[in-house]
């Protein structure tokens, strides 16, 4: 009988915070026709993938030199294609490689526009076709005072920009003061 309300209690234990896991999963699940796909795994998207629509965002106008600031960036897949998070585009080994990526480089105003950003926020999960994805993007404001622009684009790591590929960027001016 104890044996037995060990093995109960023992497999309460796994149970429950696997329930518990999957409760907190479920509000990222996508609930439409395409939750079906599947993103693939260590393969170039097809150029059909590379669409995206931006959305209304949170960067400041204005922020203090060297400040930092969260901002909310938006973006939907517009495209026929699940785009992969970290894992999985490659879940073997978690490098990135096939991933795509939020993109983003200040520049002053004065010089030429990036295309090819180089700091990086990962996606928590992949993107479905007619998902729109939120993400908390930490700024970090130049130590310079003046006018700046901040560009944002997506990335398949290994493979292309999105710009690359004829999709927008969101270029956002900000005054550094």
């Amino acid at each position: 009988m104890i044996a037995r309300s060990i093995a109960i209690a023992g497999s309460l234990f796994v149970l429950l915070p696997a329930a518990a896991c999957d409760r907190w999963k479920e509000r990222f699940r996508v609930q439409d026709p395409h939750a079906l796909l599947q993103a693939a795994q260590r393969t170039p998207l097809p150029a059909s993938a590379f669409v995206v629509r931006w959305e209304p965002h949170t960067v400041p106008q204005a922020m203090l030199r060297g400040s930092s600031a969260d901002a909310r960036i938006a973006f939907t897949n517009v495209g026929d294609v699940v785009w992969p998070d970290v894992l999985a585009g490659d879940p073997d080994a978690h490098t990135g490689g096939h991933a795509v990526r939020l993109a983003y480089e200040w520049t002053p105003v004065s010089a030429a526009p990036v295309t090819t950003p180089d700091r990086r926020v990962d996606l928590p999960h992949p993107v479905h076709p007619g998902e729109t994805m939120t993400l908390l993007v930490p700024l970090d404001a130049p130590a310079q005072i003046g006018d700046y622009r901040i560009t944002f684009a997506l990335v398949q790591e290994l493979v292309a920009w999105f710009v690359g590929k004829d999709s927008a960027t969101l270029v956002v001016p900000v005054t550094v003061k």
